[in-house]
């Protein structure tokens, strides 16, 4: 379910998101990666990072779409990208190598984007000594040596979808490999779509893996969904947070 890519889903088309990025790049990617490090990351922190930053790419995938200044390009037949991929990807990796500078982070896209508002996102970003947040709560905590984990990220999964208008079914997709085996998966979805086709910017992650299978909701306490269920955290200040029964 993490890892699976949902590009070309409505077009019965071969998927081109994490999954194939994984299976594409697995052997290439850790033969090459020559970092070693030392230290461990916990799931909390982790979750914390790329929760805020994928609520901000919900954000930026609705700022493009808003303006159809999407300035798409085509990195094969039928896979195109638009600045939302590449400033997503970027503003991840960055925020990313600022907070857990050893962490190992393969992105689905090839450029960077090179916008002067980057780096005031980046700085936007909580760091986690901040905060209090507990990804499994109950539950001992897991730490990940950064040695052996590889973090995967497809910024916009559904580009496709995205560019015919079908919002509901954009996500933002992280996933963590350990020692080469899938074990984290956190996916974002950044639109809803109401019985009468109308679509509404509410935004909400689901993640879970190794050890602990259950599956965790977060969303942001804004969203208008918060209020009905509340299986919601606010990243930067109270915090909600239930598991899916």
């Amino acid at each position: 379910f993490f890892f699976q890519a949902e590009d070309g889903i409505r077009d019965a088309q071969e998927s081109r998101g994490l999954g194939d990025v994984y299976k594409r790049q697995t052997q290439s990617t850790w033969d090459h990666i020559e970092m070693q490090a030392a230290h461990q990351v916990s799931i909390s922190e982790l979750v914390y990072l790329i929760g805020q930053l994928s609520f901000r790419a919900g954000r930026i995938i609705r700022e493009v779409q808003s303006s159809n200044k999407l300035d798409v390009k085509e990195k094969g037949v039928n896979d195109p990208y638009t600045v939302a991929d590449l400033k997503i990807q970027t503003i991840f990796v960055k925020t990313l190598k600022k907070h857990i500078p050893e962490l190992r982070i393969v992105g689905e896209e090839d450029e960077e984007y090179e916008g002067d508002d980057v780096g005031t996102i980046v700085d936007s970003i909580k760091p986690f000594s901040e905060s209090k947040f507990i990804a499994f709560p109950g539950k001992e905590e897991v730490q990940l040596p950064l040695d052996e984990i590889l973090l995967w990220l497809d910024p916009l999964d559904g580009t496709l979808d995205f560019l015919k208008g079908d919002l509901d079914v954009v996500t933002t997709l992280v996933a963590i490999s350990r020692n080469k085996q899938p074990s984290f998966g956190l996916v974002t979805r950044h639109f809803s779509k109401s019985a009468a086709g109308e679509y509404a910017f509410q935004q909400r992650m689901v993640y879970g893996g190794l050890p602990h299978t259950e599956l965790y909701y977060l969303c942001l306490l804004y969203t208008s969904d918060a209020a009905d269920d509340l299986l919601c955290v606010d990243l930067g200040g109270r915090r909600i947070i239930k598991k899916k029964k």
